[in-house]
């Protein structure tokens, strides 16, 4: 009898010491495909991400060399595979898509300036196409851009050359963005593009600040001049606003007058016939209705400040 349960012990020791083995030779086998198929083309490096995941899968736990090894090893190929779908989103102009691809970047590496401002322009790129689906998103993430510009956090400022170039981009991008609903603000920010080199001669520029200047400060003052004191006699009250709406007036006047001079190309006359008229109605009204002066104006306010 003890000769039988000692040989059923042996029996049993041995069948878990090839049990073992048997484990241990998958898993180095396991590793040493992996470590080979990282070294190969897209397809073997596809499926050394798979066995690697099957690896942390079964042996994870054990926390050794070779599964911190190969845990880096796989959060940097899902890193570049997120970063191939983001750009090829981008190429391809799907713009839904690229937001996708994007948000997952940026849900590991929120500061992603690259990532941020691509978006931004590709959230901009979808709007002017007449899809505002993305807009309230391009919006936040252009103000956590500009914040993070402006912070002095940005020592990297690709894809632009320069903090400059970025930060005309994000004020004018922005500013376009909210012209609608926040035009006195986007007036602001367009002002400051239009101080960058990559925007100040770019006649867009100069007819988004005119039409937010008009929308948030001509038209309530005009229309509450003419309500306060049009055709009523005269007062110092009523001269005195008078003057502030010229003054506005004046600064919209300038703001056409550069953007028609900067409209020089074949292709941009028809747009300048329309900027052109709506620059000489506005300047009669506020030159005795005529018009002596403008062109002028037009030939010389690119040599002068943006008042």
């Amino acid at each position: 009898m003890k000769r039988i349960l000692l040989l059923s012990l042996i029996l049993s020791i041995c069948g878990f010491s090839a049990f073992a083995q048997d484990a241990q030779t998958e898993k180095t086998a396991l590793y040493t495909q992996f470590v080979a198929n990282i070294k190969g083309d897209i397809t073997q490096q596809k499926l050394a991400y798979q066995q690697g995941q099957e690896y942390l899968t079964k042996y994870g736990a054990d926390e050794d060399q070779y599964v911190a090894y190969i845990r880096k090893w796989n959060a940097k190929y899902e890193k570049a595979i997120r970063e191939i779908e983001f750009n090829a989103a981008l190429n391809a102009k799907d713009w839904t898509k690229s937001f996708a691809a994007g948000k997952q970047i940026l849900n590991l590496d929120g500061e992603s300036f690259v990532v941020l401002t691509r978006l931004v322009d590709a959230g901009y790129r979808n709007a002017v196409a007449g899809n505002a689906s993305l807009t309230n998103e391009s919006i936040a993430l252009a103000r956590k851009s500009l914040v993070l510009l402006e912070s002095g956090k940005i020592t990297d400022p690709a894809p632009f050359k320069s903090a400059e170039d970025a930060n005309g981009f994000l004020n004018y991008t922005l500013g376009w963005l909210i012209r609608e609903t926040s035009p006195a603000e986007a007036a602001q920010l367009v002002r400051k593009a239009a101080t960058t080199n990559a925007y100040k001669n770019l006649p867009g520029t100069y007819l988004l600040l005119a039409s937010t200047t008009i929308a948030s400060e001509y038209e309530p003052q005009a229309n509450e001049y003419n309500l306060k004191y049009g055709g009523k006699d005269v007062t110092p009250e009523g001269e005195a606003m008078a003057a502030r709406v010229k003054g506005i007036a004046e600064r919209v006047i300038d703001a056409y007058a550069r953007a028609a001079a900067l409209l020089t190309k074949p292709e941009q006359q028809k747009v300048k016939a329309a900027v052109i008229e709506d620059l000489t109605d506005l300047y009669k009204t506020f030159h005795s209705n005529s018009d002596a002066g403008l062109n002028e104006l037009i030939a010389s306010v690119l040599a002068k400040p943006l008042p």
